[in-house]
């Protein structure tokens, strides 16, 4: 969806300083995402995204699930199934190594410009909890 128009961030430090709870929500022209993490709070792990035609599941643990779930009011709700290739960075790793292979000094998947952007994302993310 690219850079959000604005960012609210709500957080709840512990006693040593660390994010304890994090609630933070991205607000764009067109939609809005919510997300949320805590040491403080019980999570399902699941993530959800909505629109105006349905929605998809990522069951728990939603970034190394192996099934989604697609909801729609015509076709009511279907699970898909797919294999899982390792566990955390293991997609990343192997663009690096399908970018190296082919000489490639940028990713045509996740440009130097994605990188950017995200970073900036993340530093206004980190100044904004660490001003309250």
């Amino acid at each position: 969806m690219g850079t959000p128009t604005s960012i609210t961030v709500q957080k709840i430090a512990a006693s040593t300083g660390v994010d304890a709870q994090l609630r933070l929500e991205f607000n764009y022209p067109e939609a809005t995402a919510q997300l949320f993490s805590s040491f403080h709070t019980f999570s399902a792990m699941t993530a959800q995204v909505g629109g105006t035609l349905g929605s998809v599941l990522l069951h728990p643990r939603w970034h190394e699930t192996d099934q989604l779930t697609i909801q729609t009011p015509d076709r009511g709700s279907e699970t898909e199934f797919f294999d899982l290739i390792g566990k955390g960075y293991t997609y990343e790793i192997n663009e690096v190594i399908n970018c190296i292979g082919q000489g490639l000094i940028e990713s045509p998947l996740w440009t130097h410009q994605n990188s950017w952007e995200l970073n900036a994302l993340i530093r206004a993310v980190s100044e904004s909890a660490n001003s309250r």
